[in-house]
């Protein structure tokens, strides 16, 4: 800010000082401009101060975030075919995929009408066309939706029915094939390691068995299970 002096000039000593009219008026416009700057500024504060209150008050006001520009790649779920002992498996992995899909999935009725297109015809496609006629309010709930699925196709006596499976499951292909249902088998049971390696070990192809004797077998079910994978595949080289 110009001080007083700025203003007056002195022509020679003595005489009476005149004010500078043209050094004022810079001063005024000066001082205009930054008051137009000023009021520029409470007006952006004043809209975004406006705008955040409508968003504490209203969050579903708040849009969208942007669709990401990659998708993530993973295997996709199985066709759901009715069968009970397929219901773990099958919502295992639809809650894996939405997971991996939660930008693209954004609300409970997406996940529902995701989760929908791996229904197969007949009973599953049926029992989703029945809530969606009626617009039933669990295709907006999606863990509700998910509990509705499991009461209407999974087995009221899954532990028994699981077990029954598991005695009569017998190795008639490769060793990678029989371990992985026998370990979607085991998803409904609670079993020691002892007992797992035990059952798994019971029907397995005579010849594998054979060759088995000649490794020591380890006591952790997963590792018995490489352990036999590799012996089979031995077998087939």
């Amino acid at each position: 800010m110009e001080d007083l002096q700025d203003f007056v000039n002195f022509t020679d000593q003595g005489q009476t000082p005149y004010f500078n009219v043209h050094a004022m008026m810079n001063a005024v416009i000066a001082l205009g401009r930054h008051q137009g700057q000023f009021a520029e500024y409470q007006a952006r504060a004043n809209g975004l101060l406006d705008t955040l209150t409508q968003r504490l008050v209203d969050p579903q006001s708040q849009p969208r975030p942007p669709l990401p520009t990659g998708q993530v790649r993973f295997h996709k779920p199985r066709v759901f075919n009715g069968k009970a002992e397929e219901v773990v498996p099958f919502l295992r992995e639809i809650k894996n995929a939405v997971h991996l899909q939660r930008r693209v999935l954004l609300d409970d009725y997406d996940k529902v009408i995701y989760m929908s297109t791996y229904l197969k015809d007949g009973s599953p496609s049926s029992w989703y066309n029945a809530l969606d006629v009626r617009r039933s309010p669990l295709l907006f709930n999606f863990e509700g939706f998910v509990e509705d699925f499991k009461h209407h196709f999974e087995d009221s006596d899954l532990v028994s029915s699981s077990l029954r499976k598991l005695e009569n499951l017998h190795q008639t292909g490769a060793a990678s094939s029989y371990a992985s249902r026998f370990k979607e088998l085991l998803v409904y049971l609670d079993l020691s390691e002892q007992t797992k390696i035990a059952m798994f070990h019971e029907n397995l192809k005579s010849d594998v068995k054979d060759l088995l004797i000649t490794i020591t077998p380890s006591k952790i079910f997963d590792v018995y299970i490489n352990q036999v994978v590799m012996v089979d595949n031995r077998l087939h080289e």
